[in-house]
């Protein structure tokens, strides 16, 4: 079988991102200045003058980055039958690079979520923190134990939880020994939590009116909610609207794509927060990432 290509949502950002990617590859000045025209930002903005801004940079900034990583992707031999997946944000470059969206499509379906998504939770005080063990965890009956819920579940080691920050720490002091890290989304709005059904119904029922469109895709595009493939428009275009307010199995979903006997794993897109959840799923697979600028020096951008 040939490469999967996996685009990873929030937290894979990291500083400086967008600006040493423009050093390395001089022809995305113009994606820039054109993308930033259209979402009304400057996307190469490192500060944001309020909390809204400084949100729908946030996401803006990852999508923007795994749209431009596709570009460099796309220039090398690329098998006729890759597919394509995407960890929530992600989804929309996974829908573009499967042909299901253009770019500009999905910047126009990723403002309209955020817009009505900000509207419902801009005063939201609940915590998203990604959980990450060296044991396996339960993560339903933690969420039962602790009134938390399951943004993700991203491997039997890892997985995203939501709710007050209080029951988050209850949650990790029950985990001491098997903690190994817990690390907050700097983010007002819970993707994937059922608290986000007003929302998800808001943009199916405008999407006509907002020009939202989809199309069938063609290449394979595996779905990060139910990890089944996607074959018609009607699938993609319910993923779109029904996502947010559904838990994100990918642990599931890269077991099913093991089960395809994919040659390889690709994480495309800035850093490589997918690529060790990989390994964790399917370690006979061979897993790789394309951001390699993370830790290269400013001196050696090519002209």
């Amino acid at each position: 079988m040939s490469c999967c290509y996996m685009f990873p949502g929030l937290g894979a950002d990291y500083p400086g991102m967008i600006e040493k990617f423009r050093i390395y590859h001089p022809w995305s000045q113009k994606l820039l200045a054109d993308w930033s025209e259209l979402v009304g930002c400057d996307l190469s903005a490192e500060h944001a003058a309020s909390d809204w801004e400084r949100e729908n940079l946030h996401q803006l900034r990852i999508h923007t980055l795994n749209l431009l990583w596709w570009r460099v992707v796309r220039q090398s031999s690329l098998d006729a039958n890759y597919s394509c997946c995407g960890h929530s944000l992600g989804f929309y470059a996974a829908a573009v690079a499967a042909g299901s969206l253009t770019e500009e499509m999905s910047f126009r379906w990723l403002q309209a979520m955020f817009s009505a998504a900000w509207d419902e939770f801009q005063e939201n005080t609940g915590k998203i923190a990604v959980i990450t063990t060296n044991t396996p965890i339960g993560a339903h009956s933690l969420a039962r134990r602790f009134s938390v819920e399951v943004l993700a579940i991203n491997s039997a080691y890892q997985i995203v939880v939501y709710g007050s920050e209080q029951d988050i720490e209850r949650l990790c002091c029950t985990l001491e020994g098997a903690l190994i890290r817990r690390d907050d989304f700097d983010a007002r709005i819970p993707f994937h939590s059922i608290r986000m059904w007003r929302v998800t119904e808001t943009v199916a029922a405008r999407a006509a009116e907002l020009g939202l469109t989809v199309g069938p895709p063609v290449q394979a595009l595996w779905s990060h909610i139910t990890g089944e493939r996607l074959f018609s428009a009607d699938q993609v275009f319910a993923t779109l609207t029904r996502q947010p307010c559904q838990t994100v199995l990918w642990q599931q979903l890269v077991r099913n794509l093991r089960s395809q006997h994919y040659s390889e794993f690709v994480e495309v897109g800035p850093s490589r927060v997918l690529t060790q959840i990989a390994r964790w799923n399917a370690p006979h697979t061979p897993v790789r990432y394309v951001d390699n600028l993370r830790k290269a020096k400013r001196s050696e951008a090519r002209g």
